[in-house]
């Protein structure tokens, strides 16, 4: 059982649960289509090994129980849009008000200049809290995939436009891009 100061809580087993249905719903969508985008399983495995790094950055928090969640359901969202209505009937209005706050375009449409420079924007207006959750989520992608080279401008940018977060994570996550950057000959 996950538990804050906020009254938050969920067993972990249920948010287990709900990430098995939207991965499921994720692989039924890929099996009608023509060309599958991404193994399901892989990209669960994915999810998990961003997860491992950014859950530990967010259990340090008096709230760890709700950011824990909303940084699982970003994942999940970005493969498969969750409603604030499933969200609402799932963990509450509060959370899901909060989580649904989380979201932003960003996954998958970097070619998108127009809509990832909006996506910027609303992340620099974004509360703390919800810059802690991408701050972290990009951590977990930064320390488990150090030689993605192509996206480190990217990140990079994302993590600097969150200066409403933790300044100290801030901090290292771009000095890890940074870092990742120069070992890679970036």
């Amino acid at each position: 059982m996950q538990d804050d100061s906020h009254g938050f809580t969920t067993p972990a087993t249920f948010i287990e649960q709900f990430r098995d249905r939207y991965y499921a719903a994720y692989d039924r969508e890929q099996e009608g289509a023509l060309f599958a985008f991404t193994d399901t399983d892989a990209l669960r495995q994915d999810h998990d090994q961003i997860l491992q790094h950014a859950w530990p950055v967010l259990a340090e928090r008096s709230n760890s129980g709700l950011l824990v969640v909303a940084a699982t359901l970003v994942l999940l969202n970005d493969i498969q849009p969750i409603t604030h209505q499933a969200l609402a009937e799932a963990f509450g209005n509060e959370a899901a008000s909060f989580v649904s706050a989380c979201f932003f375009p960003m996954g998958g449409h970097f070619g998108e200049v127009e809509r990832w420079e909006q996506s910027l924007r609303e992340i620099a207006e974004a509360p703390a809290e919800v810059q802690l959750v991408r701050l972290a989520l990009l951590f977990g992608q930064v320390e488990y995939s150090p030689q993605a080279v192509s996206h480190f401008p990217f990140w990079y940018r994302e993590a600097e436009v969150m200066r409403n977060a933790d300044p100290a994570l801030r901090q290292q996550v771009l000095s890890r891009i940074a870092a990742c950057e120069t070992a890679e000959g970036g």
